[in-house]
């Protein structure tokens, strides 16, 4: 299969007029995108959500545009000092909860996609979990709305 991929720019707010860009990977799909990476900085967005894009002629660039469909999908973020602990995390993740994972080692940062046929539950419990016990901060930067109904019976 000859898939043509993209690397399609998110711009992120940050604090006042700032603003973080995150790169990654998308697949041609029809007109639009399916995105191929899972996020680290960007929110409201999971791994095969698909997008349409817009490209800048004057940047030679392809940005986010809008939504077009949403995978089901979740994505969450840990950051974890300890790059050895990070790496017992995400093995965790991939091998109890068969999530896939991604690293950005220069936030110690690690982002998980949760597949939309997964229960939440359990792993919503060891988050908080691990986050009571001091042993990282996490944050839900995209949570489906399947997930976030799993959950409104875990509190």
């Amino acid at each position: 299969m000859n898939t043509e991929q993209i690397k399609v720019h998110f711009l992120q707010a940050l604090e006042g007029d700032e603003y973080h860009t995150e790169t990654m990977w998308c697949n041609k799909d029809s007109e639009n995108y399916i995105l191929d990476n899972i996020p680290c900085i960007a929110k409201n967005i999971s791994l095969s959500d698909i997008i349409s894009v817009e490209y800048d002629q004057g940047d030679d660039k392809y940005y986010f545009d809008e939504f077009i469909e949403y995978s089901g999908n979740s994505t969450v973020r840990l950051v974890i000092e300890d790059e050895v602990f990070r790496r017992e995390i995400n093995k965790e993740f991939e091998e109890t909860f068969g999530c896939k994972t991604t690293m950005l080692k220069e936030m110690n940062l690690l982002a998980v996609n949760i597949r939309k046929n997964v229960d939440y539950r359990p792993i919503k419990i060891f988050l908080q979990n691990g986050e009571d016990q001091g042993k990282w901060n996490y944050e839900e930067s995209c949570l489906s709305d399947e997930h976030r109904n799993q959950i409104n019976f875990v509190k």
